[in-house]
């Protein structure tokens, strides 16, 4: 269920003071509002350039994002993977971004093709991880960092503010944290450790270097035939295929195996997956027991985005086998 998380003023402000001292923002400055502000990376963009003393440009919906940029004068911007594979499908997209100081990236997990790609037509990329529990970003890479680097969510932007704990889960504090939740009876309260960190309830790692790899959500991971699976990772193999522009994969009751792995599939041609063509090429990236078993097309009502709910999808299968004759 949908829960309210409460935030005071003090916590906007530090992140976005951690946020400008990684990637510096200055008088003069443009960020494209390219992000709603009713998500906390929308609303970063505000406080960052308030402290910042930078302008905030809000585009005109009905001209694509590479114009919008154009139009604003845009030093800076936010995306999500999904708008950047767009703005480096068109010539003019790539000369906008490479022009940019900054692009600050997140929001869902990005193949590593489509880094290799941006990096090497020279996007100015910083990769990040936050959520609306910490005020937007507690990690993110240096810019012009190497492709190395960018494989990564960067480093913690606040010495001692992210850690690895039971379970391979992320835990974060420190004072962009949120307050906590709001519950129907008006408290305020915020679940920790016992040691006062929140467990954000994604999992991942911290390399020897002090990168952090997400790896995914701990409540999307589900098993099959004895194998913890991801859908995280077979959506980002998924998207690095070519013609693939998005992929949600969810998992569903099988007779074997207990649970196996779906997926929805939206082609960037507008055709209908080819479930032959997409196993055969995934069968060369994933182990055989994390390839999908059906690739369903993109449902019609679902507009393409980076964050969904899962159980959408997943009631669009149950639908299908229902309608299938007996």
């Amino acid at each position: 269920k949908p829960k309210a998380a409460a935030h005071s003023l003090s916590n906007h402000v530090a992140a976005a003071r951690a946020a400008n001292a990684n990637m510096p923002l200055h008088p003069g400055d443009v960020w494209l509002l390219s992000l709603p502000l009713f998500h906390v990376s929308g609303l970063a963009v505000l406080f960052r350039c308030a402290l910042a003393g930078a302008a905030v440009a809000v585009p005109a919906r009905e001209h694509p994002l590479e114009e919008q940029l154009r139009q604003a004068g845009a030093t800076h911007v936010s995306l999500v993977p999904t708008q950047l594979q767009r703005l480096l499908d068109t010539g003019r997209g790539v000369s906008v971004l490479r022009a940019l100081k900054g692009v600050l990236l997140g929001g869902a997990p990005m193949p590593d093709a489509l880094v290799v790609r941006a990096w090497a037509l020279g996007v100015p990329m910083v990769r990040s991880y936050g959520m609306t529990e910490t005020s937007a970003q507690v990690c993110a890479t240096a810019p012009g960092a190497p492709p190395e680097d960018l494989y990564s969510s960067g480093k913690p932007l606040t010495a001692g503010t992210v850690r690895i704990g039971d379970g391979n889960m992320i835990e974060v504090r420190g004072p962009s944290v949120f307050l906590g939740y709001w519950d129907p009876a008006g408290e305020i309260r915020r679940p920790e450790t016992g040691d006062g960190w929140f467990c954000t309830g994604d999992t991942g790692r911290l390399d020897d270097a002090g990168r952090l790899h997400v790896v995914g959500r701990a409540d999307a991971m589900f098993i099959s035939g004895g194998e913890n699976i991801y859908p995280e990772e077979i959506e980002l193999a998924l998207r690095a295929l070519p013609g693939v522009e998005q992929a949600v994969v969810v998992d569903v009751a099988h007779d074997e195996y207990g649970r196996a792995p779906v997926a929805f599939v939206r082609m960037a041609n507008g055709t209908a997956p080819s479930a032959e063509d997409l196993r055969g090429a995934l069968m060369q990236r994933l182990p055989r027991y994390k390839v999908p078993r059906r690739y369903f097309p993109w449902p019609e009502d679902i507009p393409p985005g980076d964050k969904y709910d899962r159980e959408c999808f997943r009631a669009a299968v149950e639908a299908e086998a229902r309608s299938r004759p007996t």
